[in-house]
């Protein structure tokens, strides 16, 4: 179980007080300055769980779990790069969806790529290259 703290609340006085809450540090999300920082906060807390669960168990259903979890990252990343552009306006979740698509099709006419409104090399090397992030191997 891991705890979410919502609001500020006497929390780590409940038993729940011993668990690691999130977001980070157990500050409630009402209390940060950017709620969409203190729910990826809470997102890549429970990635992190679930990578120490699933590092313990070598089978082909901790490799589709651990794909699903990189996915969201690299989905959430995407919707970061693509908001600071102005061109994605729907929440960073790292769920793929029609907002999204509308964006990465805005990005790849404007970047002259080929127009399909999906996540793909090309649209990642682009983003990080016009970021200033040196792309991967």
């Amino acid at each position: 179980m891991i705890p979410v703290i919502a609001r500020n609340s006497l929390w780590q006085q409940l038993p729940l007080g011993k668990l690691h809450a999130l977001p980070e540090g157990g500050r409630p999300i009402s209390g940060w300055e950017n709620r969409d920082d203190a729910f990826v906060s809470v997102v890549a807390g429970v990635e992190r769980a679930a990578r120490e669960l699933l590092s313990s168990n070598d089978s082909v259903l901790n490799d589709w779990l651990t794909s699903r979890l990189l996915r969201r990252k690299v989905i959430t990343d995407v919707e970061q790069r693509l908001a600071r552009r102005k061109l994605y306006l729907g929440p960073i979740d790292g769920m793929p969806g029609r907002v999204l698509e509308k964006a990465l099709t805005r990005f790849q006419k404007q970047a002259g790529l080929t127009v399909d409104g999906m996540i793909g090399p090309e649209v990642i090397e682009r983003l990080l290259t016009e970021d200033g992030d040196a792309p991967g191997p």
